[in-house]
């Protein structure tokens, strides 16, 4: 079953919680899964800014 999208706002929360915590706690605390928090990582911009380019 999908998952909701991840929110820019999300994102941006799980960057901060990044500067203290390992990839699937800040996932956790944002409100997404760890494999979600990977592909953020690899990504260099918001989801926001992803659907402008498609």
């Amino acid at each position: 079953m999908p998952r909701p999208h991840v929110t820019d706002q999300q994102v941006r929360l799980s960057m901060r919680y990044r500067t203290q915590h390992t990839q699937a706690v800040a996932a956790a605390k944002a409100g997404f899964s760890e494999r979600a928090e990977r592909r953020i990582d690899c990504r260099a911009d918001l989801p926001f800014q992803a659907q402008l380019e498609q």
